[in-house]
């Protein structure tokens, strides 16, 4: 999923039946991030696009979108997974969820305004991971794609919608910030913000550090923050040409975020910051090109990553974040991305939507080391 396409295409839709879904988890003694098990039934997955997974102290969350209706998946163990019902997710397209206390926050867009769209910011809370409440947020130009917890404040981000004068389809950079998740502000306006969007956020370096991309520049962009009110902008490099940033962790020296580089699609690209201030890119590989990183997360010693290409879903593995090697391909990956990663228990989960030419959203596991 492109970053062009992860927050303007969250506009679309799906219209089509979903049940409950189950399957095997990933076998203990599977190489952690090599080999993936499929666990979802694509029948009962059918039009359903999910976009993000998060664990918590009540397990795994997953969180998209059916026929203009928010869809948040629980499992305790990453294998049998079940939709939850309630009035919070009446129109509502969910993007992102992370885990909160004893629960989960999650973010995404208000459906149903008007041309098929959904836009306008939109956070529900969960204290127990299975009962959700709406939190009220004014952020009706808004689209948010990640939703932070931890640091020092939570934040739900993405991009502010034809903002720029002139310039057809402009986003500009939105955050909004929260002492305790429930009263939200937004942060501090000013041209940091010009001809970008945010992807992702992590707390670290001087507080937090997001990243994304500027689409008309087309380059990757980079910001910290000491609050989650007051954000700075890291300077332009050359590390940044022709990219994009998904997603941002702690990880190697300091941060590390993948994404894409070359144009989207065109090749998977890593990047690291001792501080989330200066960014190196790694080298190109072989093992790298062709596809597009969308998630990225820390297994033991190593990491794993996620992502896709034309014909569907891509892993890698790396045992230090700058050297990476592509996962065998498999029959699961076909005609599906993932596009978020969690890890938890004894297993890390990824989720992801359909590709174009597919119908069917998909769930998979794979070992954590012992």
């Amino acid at each position: 999923m492109s970053a062009r396409r992860r927050l303007i295409g969250l506009l679309a839709t799906a219209s089509l039946g979903f049940a409950a879904c189950s399957g095997s988890a990933a076998s203990p003694s599977t190489t952690p991030g090599t080999t993936w098990t499929k666990v979802s039934d694509t029948q009962a997955l059918k039009g359903v696009l999910l976009n993000g997974v998060a664990y918590g102290s009540s397990g795994f969350a997953a969180v998209g979108s059916f026929a203009l209706e928010g869809v948040v998946l629980v499992s305790s163990d990453g294998s049998a997974w079940t939709r939850l019902a309630g009035d919070a997710f009446s129109k509502v397209y969910l993007t992102s969820v992370a885990a909160d206390g004893g629960g989960f926050i999650a973010v995404g867009n208000q459906c149903g305004n008007g041309g098929g769209k959904c836009v306008g910011a939109k956070i529900l809370r969960s204290a127990d991971g299975r009962s959700f409440r709406d939190i009220p947020l004014a952020g009706l130009d808004v689209v948010l794609t990640t939703v932070v917890v931890g640091g020092p404040s939570y934040i739900a981000a993405g991009g502010r919608l034809d903002c720029l004068p002139g310039v057809d389809q402009s986003t500009c950079g939105a955050v909004f910030f929260s002492p305790d998740g429930e009263t939200w502000t937004a942060a501090t306006e000013g041209p940091q913000w010009d001809d970008s969007q945010v992807n992702a956020a992590v707390p670290g370096g001087p507080g937090l550090v997001a990243v994304g991309y500027a689409s008309t520049a087309d380059r990757a962009v980079a910001w910290t923050s000491p609050n989650g009110k007051d954000w700075q902008r890291s300077a332009d490099s050359p590390a940044f040409d022709k990219s994009g940033m998904s997603a941002v962790i702690r990880g190697g020296p300091g941060f590390l975020a993948v994404g894409w580089a070359g144009g989207q699609g065109a090749g998977a690209a890593v990047w690291t910051s001792p501080d989330g201030i200066a960014w190196a890119r790694v080298p190109d590989s072989p093992e790298l090109a062709g596809a597009q990183m969308q998630s990225v997360v820390k297994l033991g010693a190593g990491y794993a990553a996620v992502g896709w290409n034309p014909t569907g879903a891509v892993a890698w593995t790396s045992p230090d974040g700058t050297t990476w090697k592509k996962a065998p391909n498999s029959v699961s990956f076909a005609d599906v991305e993932m596009v978020s990663l969690a890890a938890g228990g004894k297993v890390v989960v990824a989720v992801g939507p359909a590709t174009p030419s597919g119908n069917a959203t998909a769930i998979w596991t794979t070992a954590l080391p012992k």
